[in-house]
């Protein structure tokens, strides 16, 4: 077992992990384009069928759910059904592109 302490976007490990932990990091990028570069760089240094676990805050009662514009602000958006969590839920994240746009949702489970 072996940890590494690093900046995310100045990473330049190529498939050398089987899971990466973004714990309370991926909000701290200043732009989309930071967050996009920070994403790209885990990708790269997770071999293939590696895992990107992450946690963001977004348990607070009355930020959440985000509305769509602050989603294309952010760059990423909760779908979420409800007004309650639980562990083990599944919910949807939407990502957007710098210009606004949608290019990707995924499934994710709430821990």
């Amino acid at each position: 077992l072996h940890f590494t302490r690093s900046s995310i976007v100045s990473m330049h490990y190529l498939e050398e992990f089987d899971i990466a932990l973004a714990i309370f990091v991926l909000h701290f990028n200043e732009t989309i384009a930071e967050l996009e570069e920070a994403l790209h760089a885990i990708y790269k240094s997770l071999r293939k069928g590696g895992k990107l676990v992450a946690f963001v805050p977004n348990g607070v009662e009355h930020l959440n759910p985000m509305t769509e514009e602050e989603g294309r602000k952010l760059g990423a958006l909760l779908l979420l059904d409800g007004d309650r969590r639980f562990d083990g839920e599944r919910m949807i994240v939407r990502f957007y592109s710098s210009n606004g746009d949608s290019f990707n949702a995924n499934n994710l489970t709430y821990l």
